[in-house]
């Protein structure tokens, strides 16, 4: 999420709560491989792909398309159109994405638990 130039990676993960423990722990590993194989080029593709499809697809309605040329234009005083937008998309390259898992390490946690949890680990 992008969030005012600030921005944040999240993963959200709906569960039994008697196995919150374990799921944790696959999002844990799941980072662990990131980390230590990087991000592959079918990854990141796969990836472009869906953001690339929803910004279209958003695009084709009104309120889709007004409230991100809204916002750009207030944090960037710009407009963008889409077809810039998609190609710097698809100017990402694995190098990139990399790089930033390198400067924001996944594995800092902060886990935040709704419903009944005690130990969130």
């Amino acid at each position: 999420e992008p969030l005012d130039g600030g921005g944040t990676f999240y993963t959200y993960a709906s569960c039994d709560p008697s196995i919150s423990l374990q799921v944790i722990d696959i999002i844990r590993k799941c980072f662990s491989k990131v980390k230590a194989a990087g991000v592959t080029e079918q990854e990141l593709q796969s990836s472009k792909n869906k953001i690339a499809s929803s910004i279209t697809l958003h695009g084709e309605l009104p309120i889709g398309r007004l409230v991100p040329l809204g916002f750009g234009y207030i944090y960037r005083n710009d407009y963008k159109p889409l077809s810039e937008e998609l190609k710097e998309i698809n100017k990402i390259t694995t190098r990139d994405i990399n790089a930033l898992l390198n400067d924001y390490p996944l594995e800092k946690l902060t886990i935040t638990g709704l419903g009944p949890c005690e130990n969130l680990g």
